[in-house]
């Protein structure tokens, strides 16, 4: 076989991720009172989730939980650099667009309740913890005689995302007390689940949403 000179050039191709934002103070002022108010007024959400929960409720839009995800969205474009019209083919439309926080949820998670792997609609979500009522590392010694250390995802969020050979790549998010108003910020399309906790008889308390694209003055998109 004849052995010869070549020329080439390479491209890496590479996904964005997700953010992480301790919730301001305001904010969490703000929607500790929507939770507190929903003793007497609650709207079930369920029927439109995919999560095997004890309870799932709809919450109203408060305006500093709509500024911190709408500015999110701005921010998540610039730190990854990407176009976000481009990437939902709006770059060639006449009209103005804006991100609009249009959808929010608080799920109540029982003992063994679980969210199967999932995505949601809008162009951006996002997750607060309010409540993480285990210990970590209680939770993993439940499963620990059968489980690898490293595979262990008993009570944990966790991404998954396909790689340029079409392999499952699982980004594992160990979600203890820790993360407590701390919220998760992601493209609406990044695939999710969360895993059921074992140890505690408590709700295991988490606050959802979708950010969706919307033409200024009119519904989203």
């Amino acid at each position: 076989m004849t052995s010869f000179n070549f020329e080439y050039n390479s491209t890496w191709i590479s996904s964005p991720g997700y953010l992480t934002c301790k919730v301001p103070e305001i904010v969490r002022q703000e929607l500790s009172q929507t939770l507190d108010n929903l003793k007497s007024d609650k709207d079930p959400f369920c029927m439109f989730l995919v999560g095997h929960n004890e309870k799932e409720y709809k919450l109203p839009i408060t305006p500093n939980l709509k500024y911190l995800t709408e500015s999110l969205s701005e921010e998540y474009g610039k730190v990854f650099g990407i176009n976000l019209f481009d990437v939902f083919d709006l770059d060639n439309c006449d009209q103005d667009y804006d991100f609009n926080l249009s959808r929010v949820w608080v799920n109540y998670s029982k003992k063994y309740n679980f969210n199967p792997i999932h995505n949601h609609t809008g162009v951006f979500s996002f997750v607060i913890w309010v409540k993480i009522p285990y210990n970590l590392d209680d939770e993993f010694k439940v499963y620990s005689d059968s489980v690898n250390d490293n595979e262990n995802a008993t009570s944990l969020f966790e991404f998954t995302t396909i790689d340029a050979f079409g392999r499952l790549n699982n980004e594992k998010i160990k979600v203890d007390k820790s993360y407590e108003w701390n919220m998760m910020f992601f493209p609406s399309q990044m695939m999710h689940q969360v895993y059921p906790f074992y140890t505690s008889d408590e709700f295991r308390v988490s606050i959802s949403g979708n950010v969706y694209f919307s033409v200024k003055g009119k519904d989203e998109v």
